[in-house]
């Protein structure tokens, strides 16, 4: 597993976690590669410019995970990604983290 990270957020000191979560496999069989976007303590805005910034590094079907604090998040991050042409697999959320995964169109 490799961690990634914004060079952007590294300049303004913010700390951002986004790991490369995806595996190997034979190569008779077909792969997702899926990464890990982790903007808790970040607004809402902050996150949806890091998931663009990384989402565009993706292939289509690729998986997001995104992970945030903000609750603006619950209809940010699936508007955002519609308007996107991403697909929001899952969504939830304990009340202060919130999930989502998002397959890259």
């Amino acid at each position: 597993m490799s961690a990634l990270t914004f060079p952007l957020a590294e300049e303004q000191g913010e700390h951002l976690l986004i790991e490369d979560i995806g595996g190997e496999s034979p190569p008779t069989q077909l792969t997702e590669r899926r990464r890990r976007v982790d903007t808790r303590g970040q607004t809402v805005s902050t996150c949806l410019e890091h998931m663009a910034w990384e989402i565009r590094t993706m292939a289509p079907g690729d998986l997001l995970e995104v992970v945030t604090s903000d609750a603006a998040s619950v209809d940010g991050v699936p508007a955002w990604a519609r308007a996107h042409g991403h697909d929001v697999l899952e969504s939830g959320g304990d009340g202060h983290t919130f999930q989502f995964l998002l397959r890259a169109g």
